[in-house]
């Protein structure tokens, strides 16, 4: 009876792996891709270039209302190192009272995509707690930390978070999908600078 159970366990596990996939860029730009590949793509789903800042070998094109997850994101900034698309940042202000939702209809999104995340952290310090309705004020307050992770063996990571913005006193969703080995020479980089 114990081996049945372990083996449907494991039967379990393994197709929700096998569901899950692997990231390997965003949406159709693949981690590598040049900027002008990148722009190509972009602008092939209607997004052109808000801006864009070069800082050596760093170069990150800006983009305003991009659709991601259901969400159309307020920001979207693509990083490239040397030429090497490594990194999408996004950035969404939900309207006031649907912060918590967005995100979570956010997560529900990555999990159907990339299965469980690494890490899933939902905590909040007194006198707040899950269910509360008051979310928006715990993260207001510093009381309350709300974010996943994934991980993948290709070396690439996904973050979703819950935040507030104290320049704009509001709540922020952010997400980011990136290379962590170019991300990290990235870093190295800046700092050398």
């Amino acid at each position: 009876m114990y081996r049945k159970v372990i083996l449907l366990v494991m039967l379990a596990v393994g197709i929700m792996a096998a569901g899950a996939q692997s990231a390997t860029g965003f949406e159709d730009i693949v981690f590598g891709t040049s900027p002008d590949e990148a722009r190509a793509a972009m602008k092939a789903k209607g997004y052109v270039a808000s801006g864009q800042s070069l800082d050596g070998e760093l170069l990150v094109l800006r983009y305003a209302s991009v659709g991601f997850s259901g969400i159309i994101w307020d920001s979207a900034a693509l990083s490239f190192l040397r030429n090497r698309f490594f990194e999408s940042a996004l950035v969404h202000y939900p309207s006031a009272g649907k912060a918590y939702e967005s995100f979570q209809t956010l997560r529900k999104v990555l999990i159907s995509k990339y299965g469980t995340p690494a890490t899933d952290i939902e905590q909040y310090l007194s006198p707040y707690k899950k269910g509360d309705g008051k979310v928006e004020e715990a993260l207001r307050k510093k009381a309350a930390t709300i974010e996943c992770r994934w991980k993948f063996r290709n070396g690439v990571e996904i973050y979703a978070s819950l935040q507030h913005d104290p320049k704009r006193n509001s709540t922020v969703m952010l997400f980011g999908i990136y290379e962590a080995r170019i991300k990290l020479e990235a870093t190295e980089y800046l700092l050398s600078q």
